[in-house]
């Protein structure tokens, strides 16, 4: 039998209001006058002090950018479904089967009858629909109109979505039927999987569908989950083929909601998404959100347009920026994708790669314009006190890599946030994988209880990663 789904109206989803830029942080620049959408620039709509499509800004999205994108890209959004006769997205931005027209027969012999837009596997039919909100939600920051005058802007407009109903209309599903889909959207020749669900373990079925579909060149994203707590293995966002993304809210900081841990990549907008509304939905009314008024979330005077938190909301900004990349360049394999957007995000919060932000906050522009081969790696795996020669020393171990690696060293300083820090190891001259960075004398770290280690990697061309470590003594 396979393993059940928490869906992501009860565990992806979180509808809160946002408190606002934070104290002393500039609003985002106003988006060019070219930009004809009226929620992408308006402000306020309901009161908040930030613009209505802050998300597009904080990344540094803009139209200029989604005209770099040439060639179609097919993007699975494997979720609730799929409101298609929205007045966004645009009717040519929705995936179209010409190989099996709507007569009742399977004329593409893949076992699916009717699969002319996509596949309803809770129902098992060729009707998407979207009865609960979130997948339309999902698919509008990805493909919604840009430019058009009407509502918002989505990210790429060479974009089809392929909607692929795994979850019901409370958003309940079952992990096979996301293996299932996984393994339809890369037969129906899919490069990017946005998947905002998930559950506390991954199914077998559900973790070999992820890694057949990285093996055929297909970047999957991972929403990383509203618990507010580790993730290092939990669920689909823990495996290492995917990209998995938590959240912020307007001031750049991880929301509270988001998990955090070793797994998470980077992170996205993720509060008070505005997005597409599926008509007869309510997305946090269905997800049973406290003290939640029905319709406090609608936006627009037809309602077409709804406003919610969480991971899930932040996984297809991620989503949208592979969706550009490939379209610039068809030819990238998933891993460089991968490299591409996680390896150039701007560091939020502590400096270096942290279990709050991972590597930092989405950049669209950076990503679209990084090296497929950069990246860089910084990480302290362990530390441990050993006898060297008689010696006590602190064998500091982890990971200092690049694709032009020019060097490494490791820096201490006392307490949780030293003011000042000094380096005490040898240079690291070559690549170390998961091996022994340097043996520290053990004298280094007296006159104070605890300490915060430092390993700066520096490639190449200059740029450097820190990853830090705190070494408690006692």
């Amino acid at each position: 039998m396979s393993r059940a789904l928490r869906g992501p109206l009860a565990a992806a989803i979180l509808a809160v209001t946002c408190p606002g830029v934070a104290p002393g942080q500039s609003p985002a620049p106003a988006t060019p006058a070219l930009a004809t959408d009226p929620y992408l620039v308006q402000s306020g709509t309901w009161g908040q002090q930030y613009r209505d499509q802050w998300g597009l800004e904080r990344i540094g999205w803009s139209p200029e950018l989604a005209r770099r994108a040439r060639n179609p890209v097919v993007v699975a959004v494997i979720d609730t479904g799929l409101d298609y006769y929205h007045p966004q997205p645009p009717a040519d931005r929705v995936f179209h089967n010409a190989k099996d027209p709507l007569d009742g027969h399977d004329n593409d012999g893949n076992g699916y009858v009717d699969d002319v837009i996509g596949w309803n596997f809770v129902d098992g039919n060729g009707n998407p629909w979207d009865h609960a909100g979130h997948g339309t939600h999902v698919a509008g920051v990805i493909a919604a109109g840009t430019g058009n005058g009407i509502g918002i802007a989505g990210m790429q407009p060479a974009v089809q979505i392929l909607p692929l109903k795994v979850l019901n209309f409370i958003g309940q599903g079952r992990a096979s039927r996301v293996a299932q889909a996984i393994y339809y959207a890369v037969e129906k020749g899919a490069r990017v999987i946005n998947l905002s669900l998930g559950g506390e373990a991954a199914s077998g079925a559900a973790t070999r569908a992820v890694e057949y579909a990285a093996g055929k060149g297909v970047v999957v994203v991972v929403a990383a989950g509203n618990d507010g707590k580790e993730i290092a293995r939990r669920g689909l966002a823990g495996l290492p083929n995917v990209i998995t993304v938590g959240a912020t809210g307007p001031d750049d900081a991880r929301a509270s909601f988001s998990n955090r841990g070793k797994a998470i990549d980077l992170v996205a907008p993720g509060v008070d998404v505005l997005s597409l509304r599926a008509r007869r939905t309510d997305v946090a009314l269905v997800a049973g959100v406290a003290d939640y008024k029905p319709g406090a979330h609608f936006v627009g005077e037809k309602a077409h347009y709804y406003r919610v938190s969480g991971t899930s909301f932040a996984a297809p900004f991620v989503a949208g920026t592979a969706a550009l990349i490939l379209s610039q360049d068809q030819k990238l394999d998933a891993q460089s994708v991968k490299r591409m957007i996680v390896h150039s995000a701007r560091d939020i919060g502590l400096p270096g790669v942290d279990p709050d932000t991972g590597y930092g906050l989405l950049d669209v522009k950076a990503a679209l314009e990084a090296s497929p081969r950069f990246f860089v790696e910084a990480e302290i795996a362990g530390i441990a006190a050993r006898q060297a020669d008689g010696v006590t020393v602190v064998r500091v171990s982890g990971t200092a890599d690049s694709d032009r690696f020019a060097r490494a060293w490791i820096e201490i300083g006392a307490g949780e946030d030293p003011s000042e820090w000094k380096r005490v190891s040898r240079e690291i001259a070559a690549v170390v994988r998961g091996g022994v960075l340097d043996d520290l004398k053990a004298e280094l770290f007296r006159g104070a209880p605890v300490w915060k280690l430092r390993l700066i990697v520096e490639h190449a061309n200059g740029k450097r990663r820190a990853a830090r470590h705190i070494l408690r003594l006692g």
